[in-house]
């Protein structure tokens, strides 16, 4: 596919998310449809690129899960004429260099803003920034997800939801200890009663470093909120997080504990 050499632009809301594509509904009468990921180049190494194998099964040096996660979490459902005239005007978004702004953008998609901007591609070679309207951003709104969102197979939800747990357990775990609740939960959590009890405290401790983890992105989400651009505006921050948390369970209980085990040693 064609490489433009325009900065794709990003939201006046958030700073980090690229503007979506105008879209609309007879666009999608004829042809095929693409997923197009809002962040690229794919031959990125800030989006986790090397060489043309990817380790995701853990074993992956963190720069390159993180990349990869930026990557996966946001994109839009287009016609293929669309996706290519995009690319021939546009080489990608500027794309988050350091940890922390590429965890903060990951969270922000995962709550769903949708910007009431998009790039308007009426003609080859040409584009413009537009306001949506109600009725656009509701349509564009529906278009727009982590990818394999729209399949029953081939999902990305459960490694977005490994980088999100991880990064926040070996981040902000050590923050949240001196929380008198979250060390009795710790503690429950080593030395529980039953697997049941386990679970329960590891998620609750999850639930303390959650909300350390994405508590300075609470301002911009209720902006966001405020400009009606997040799809499920009823769903707090930590509990959008926790969607994707919620897939990988068994394996952040895990790192939870080698983690605690670590700094309590």
């Amino acid at each position: 596919m064609p490489n433009g050499v325009e900065i794709t632009p990003v939201d006046r809301v958030t700073g980090f998310l690229p503007l979506p594509i105008l879209t609309n509904p007879n666009d999608f009468i004829l042809g095929r449809q693409d997923y197009h990921h809002h962040f690229h180049p794919r031959k990125s190494e800030s989006l986790g690129f090397n060489d043309d194998t990817i380790d995701t099964t853990g074993n992956a040096h963190d720069e390159i899960i993180e990349g990869l996660a930026v990557r996966y979490c946001r994109g839009q459902v287009m016609p293929r004429w669309l996706h290519d005239r995009y690319h021939n005007n546009f080489y990608g978004p500027a794309i988050p260099e350091n940890s922390r702004d590429k965890f903060t953008t990951v969270v922000l998609a995962c709550a769903g803003i949708v910007p009431r901007q998009a790039i308007e591609l009426n003609a080859p070679n040409e584009f413009r920034v537009v306001e949506l309207s109600n009725i656009q951003h509701d349509f564009i709104r529906r278009k727009v997800m982590f990818e394999g969102a729209a399949k029953s197979k081939g999902s990305r939800k459960a490694e977005i939801g490994k980088y999100l747990g991880g990064y926040m357990i070996n981040n902000t775990l050590e923050a949240v200890l001196s929380d008198r609740e979250v060390r009795r939960l710790v503690s429950v959590f080593l030395r529980p009663e039953s697997e049941t009890q386990r679970r329960l405290a590891a998620r609750v401790i999850l639930a303390y470093v959650t909300d350390d983890a994405v508590r300075d992105l609470k301002p911009i989400i209720e902006k966001a909120k405020e400009e009606k651009l997040i799809k499920h505006p009823q769903r707090s921050l930590v509990e959008a997080v926790q969607k994707f948390t919620d897939n990988g369970l068994d394996w952040l209980y895990n790192l939870l504990e080698n983690k605690v085990l670590s700094v309590v040693a």
